[in-house]
């Protein structure tokens, strides 16, 4: 075992006559040449990085599952969240959990004319096309009320359905974090002999911690329902796009 060399110029090892496989250069530097005869370097145990690694350094398919283990990747040593290693697999990059919440109305609810009212939500939406909730942890219902679990750039969609009534008009908006600005606001006029559906959506970039609600509004007069049947069901989605 040799304790030091010193060497003026690069310490190569290997074949000397044809291609050194393993060179030490300036600076610590390791290169592996395998262009002639192929070379590599083994470790004993899992190999330190004890400095950052940046995407610059990276391209598609150098870093592959197979090469993580279990805890290699954490969320303390990344900004957006934990690597998924099933979404690497596919398409040789990393991507973030998913993070969606699909609630709906099973049961009709009363709305108060001219009374700004926020729907209590009472279904979490779990067929192959409603969403359900993903990442999202527990959420108790009926509430009206849901909690942003990461900050990060979200799609909110909704769609309110009046019961049949010709009087008045409707409306709807989503409030955030309790303001009184009423974001994708939708107002139309009552229709006549079918049931007011009131929809839209739009996107924001949410705080962790941030709360959304679905208001709506509606001047028929009097007392009228919010529908919950599996046709006209009233709905909200909240999906994260990106950090």
């Amino acid at each position: 075992m040799l304790g030091s060399i010193n060497t003026a110029g690069p310490l190569a090892l290997g074949d000397l006559a044809i291609t050194p496989s393993v060179q030490i250069g300036r600076g610590g530097a390791i290169v592996v040449d395998n262009s002639t005869n192929p070379a590599g370097i083994a470790f004993a145990g899992p190999p330190a990085i004890t400095m950052p690694v940046t995407s610059s350094t990276l391209s598609v398919g150098n870093l592959v599952c197979t090469t993580l283990t279990t805890g290699g990747a954490t969320s303390a040593s990344l900004t957006g969240g934990a690597v998924s290693c099933t979404s690497a697999a596919a398409t040789g990059l990393a991507t973030q959990p998913r993070y969606s919440l699909r609630v709906s109305l099973a049961a009709t609810q009363a709305i108060n004319t001219s009374a700004d009212t926020a729907i209590a939500f009472d279904t979490t939406d779990v067929t192959a096309d409603g969403g359900g909730a993903t990442n999202w942890g527990v959420v108790a219902l009926p509430t009206s009320v849901f909690t942003i679990p990461l900050a990060g750039l979200y799609l909110i969609a909704f769609q309110v359905a009046y019961a049949t009534s010709a009087v008045g008009a409707r409306n709807a908006w989503v409030s955030i974090s309790s303001s009184v600005r009423r974001w994708g606001e939708d107002y139309r006029v009552a229709t006549t002999g079918f049931p007011t559906m009131v929809s839209s959506s739009f996107t924001y970039r949410m705080a962790a911690g941030a709360t959304v609600s679905l208001n709506v509004n509606q001047s028929s007069g009097g007392s009228l329902n919010v529908l919950g049947d599996t046709v006209q069901r009233t709905h909200l989605h909240l999906v994260r796009l990106t950090e």
